[in-house]
C-alpha cells in the first residue's frame, strides 16, 4: 500500500515500517555522534558567518 505519493510504503505487516523507522533513526544518530561532531569544529567559521 502506497501513501503520500509513494513516500510511505506499508505492506501487510506494519512491523516492517516500525523496524525500518528505527533502523533509519539509529543510523542517523550514529552519523551525528561520530561524524557530525568533527564537522562542527571543521566548519565553525562558516557557521559563524551564516
Amino acid at each position: 500500500v502506497f501513501f503520500f505519493g509513494g513516500r510511505l510504503v506499508c505492506g501487510p505487516d506494519p512491523r516492517g515500517f516500525i523496524l525500518t523507522s528505527v533502523a533509519i533513526s539509529f543510523s542517523n544518530w550514529v552519523f551525528c555522534a561520530y561524524v557530525g561532531d568533527g564537522l562542527v569544529f571543521t566548519f565553525s567559521i562558516v557557521l559563524t558567518i551564516l
